[in-house]
């Protein structure tokens, strides 16, 4: 029996939901030296880190900025590979909201109307973002994804680790636009 669920959001207050799970992967991907480096180089306030590993939205976005600095790559290519990171992380914490029967493309399909206004109603303040479906077929699922914050590749990355969790491979197509970035998830 799988039950699992995940979420693309980052909340405005972040509670190391996603600062901490980021730190982490810097460490395990870079080694722990390369995360001091980053945390000491980067434009973060003075002791921007609670005892939890949470830092503010400002100090969540300086530190991915100065890790890209540091490792000598781009936002997109590390937002992807964070997004791979996290995907299993968030499936075994939120797992109670999936169904048992679904799939890649049901759990795709289901974010927003089924997990992101869970967030929601428990978090008034959380950030006005959607991932909807906007169609879908047996082997294609378009989706749209929006937030101020313009993190789409971190969903990439998820969706990518998804594939891989169910077994179903894909190919995404992605089209980003001023205000949102839509997704064309092809099974293959």
């Amino acid at each position: 029996m799988r039950k699992y669920y995940f979420t693309i959001f980052i909340r405005n207050d972040m509670h190391g939901i996603i600062s901490s799970f980021y730190k982490e992967f810097i460490q395990e991907e870079y080694g722990k030296e390369m995360l001091r480096q980053i945390e000491v180089s980067g434009e973060l306030e003075k002791n921007a880190f609670s005892q939890e590993g949470s830092c503010s939205e400002y100090d969540f976005l300086a530190l991915l900025d100065t890790s890209c600095r540091i490792v000598s790559t781009n936002r997109e290519e590390i937002l992807v590979s964070f997004g791979r990171y996290i995907a299993p992380i968030m499936l075994r914490t939120y797992q109670g909201l999936v169904h048992e029967d679904w799939l890649l493309f049901d759990v795709l399909e289901n974010i927003e109307g089924v997990m992101i206004r869970t967030v929601r109603r428990h978090n008034i303040q959380a950030p006005q973002v959607y991932w909807k479906a906007i169609s879908r077929k047996d082997d294609c699922l378009e989706l749209s994804y929006t937030s101020p914050r313009k993190l789409a590749s971190l969903g990439v990355g998820i969706v990518q680790a998804l594939s891989t969790f169910f077994n179903e491979p894909i190919k995404i197509q992605r089209t980003d636009f001023e205000d949102h970035t839509v997704l064309i998830i092809i099974r293959a």
